[in-house]
């Protein structure tokens, strides 16, 4: 079972969508924890898209700038299928689920270790939690994922 916080945030707290959709503000691994992004979180993420292209920012439309984003952070992080990964002590990376159709219940899943230890055991722990919860509490049953590749 996934320990699963809430209120933690600033935001609002685990709310169920029209659509049976749970929201999670945090997700605890063994070694890592998944939390909702927040707007603290915003320099970091753009860092980390400067750096690689972060996935994140590819839904976003072409060439905004950090400014853009900041002042519509809300518009484009809303939905808590995006997560900061932490190990405890600093963010380290970010994963998502997203495209979930309910009618044959999958999604598709992606992440990214950008920081710290970049070996197996956050990415692992960071994998495994999300897809229990997608699985556990989601009752998602296929499941695509997406690793971004960089040099």
């Amino acid at each position: 079972m996934i320990k699963k916080f809430t209120g933690r945030m600033s935001s609002s707290p685990a709310k169920s969508c029209d659509m049976g959709e749970i929201w999670s503000d945090m997700l605890a691994g063994k070694k890592i924890i998944l939390r909702r992004v927040e707007k603290a979180d915003l320099w970091q993420l753009w860092q980390w898209h400067e750096m690689e292209n972060l996935y994140l920012f590819n839904r976003l439309k072409p060439y905004i700038s950090y400014d853009e984003v900041n002042e519509t952070f809300n518009h484009y992080f809303q939905h808590a299928m995006d997560f900061i990964i932490e190990n405890g002590e600093k963010p380290i990376g970010v994963c998502s689920y997203y495209n979930i159709f309910w009618k044959n219940r999958s999604c598709e899943v992606a992440f990214r270790i950008y920081q710290g230890d970049t070996g197996l055991s956050y990415g692992l722990d960071a994998v495994s939690t999300l897809l229990k919860f997608l699985i556990e509490d989601l009752n998602i049953i296929r499941i695509d994922s997406f690793v971004p590749e960089y040099d």
